[in-house]
């Protein structure tokens, strides 16, 4: 079972906790939330013996195939390749050798670099503030509202 394994990884041979036994514990959380399934309980999608990271493995090392295990309840509103990054990221957390899973800090960079990615409308912090501060008031109708540099 996953959560076996994660609780075996979470204490190395000295009884210890370890950085990258988290760094694996979070490939599985970043697999429960790309999948939409849980790590332990009846909604594993193979056998009995078939643990969540173990069927999952084949389609994360695919990027055609990693849309195939995401959560239908995000009804695909998702960005494809913002997915297949995240699926890769969740694949290098999960790796079998602690020593090739990534530092922590690697992955919150790469996080970072997903949520800023080109995708993403990029909207000053001073309008989000501003906005905030409308929604605050309780408009209900869309406002756009000038950068205070146009100002």
């Amino acid at each position: 079972m996953d959560l076996f394994y994660c609780l075996n990884e979470l204490i190395n041979h000295a009884g210890h906790l370890t950085p990258k036994s988290d760094v694996y514990s979070y490939g599985v959380v970043l697999l429960e939330l790309l999948s939409g399934k849980r790590v332990t309980g009846d909604e594993r999608a193979g056998g009995v013996d078939e643990t969540l990271v173990d069927w999952a493995k084949p389609f994360l090392a695919d990027n055609r195939k990693v849309l195939r295990i995401m959560d239908t309840r995000l009804g695909g509103q998702y960005s494809k390749k913002d997915a297949q990054a995240l699926a890769s990221l969740a694949l290098q957390c999960l790796h079998t050798d602690p020593k090739n899973r990534p530092a922590m800090i690697d992955v919150l960079a790469t996080l970072e670099q997903l949520h800023t990615s080109k995708d993403l409308p990029r909207i000053p912090p001073q309008t989000m503030l501003e906005q905030r501060e409308v929604e605050k008031l309780g408009y209900t109708r869309k406002m756009t509202i000038a950068p205070a540099s146009s100002r």
